[in-house]
Parts: C-alpha cells; structure tokens; sequence
C-alpha cells in the first residue's frame, strides 16, 4: 500500500506542474497574439522564458522568466544549420 500512496502523489504533482507549465504557455501566447511586444523592435523582445524552480528566490517567486536568447545560426531548429 505504501508504493501505491507514493506513486498516486507523483502522479498528480506531475499533473499540477504540466498545469502550470501549460498556464505559462498560454499567457506567452496571448502576449504575443495580442501584441503586446509592439514596443519592441522585434516581436520577441516582449516574450520571455520561464523557470519553474524548486526553492523560492528572491522575495519568495518560484517563477524566475529570462529573456530569450537569439536563434543560433548553427542550430537545426532555430538556424540555417545544414547537415
């Protein structure tokens, strides 16, 4: 019984944090749908990425965004990088 109690609380903190993962990706998109980020030269300026940590930092935020790196040219995804 005791394995069964374990795995159902990881069950739903992996839940929970796909929720809240989810959350901040909805909002990232709303910014950018609604232009937001027109201030800013380029539209991803505006956006930003976001840390979920496990120890609070700071004033006690458990959200730590980082602003978004440029796309390396070298990249596959992100770049003109060719195999």
């Amino acid at each position: 019984f005791d394995v069964k109690g374990i795995a159902g609380n990881i069950i739903h903190a992996i839940a929970t944090t796909n929720a809240i993962v989810a959350g901040l990706q909805v909002l990232e998109a709303v910014k950018v749908l609604t232009n937001k980020a027109k201030e800013a030269p380029r539209l991803t300026d505006g956006c930003k990425f976001t840390w979920v940590v496990r120890d609070a930092i700071g004033s006690g935020n458990l959200l730590q965004p980082t602003k978004l790196e440029d796309p390396n040219p070298n990249c596959y995804s992100c770049g003109k990088g060719v195999m």
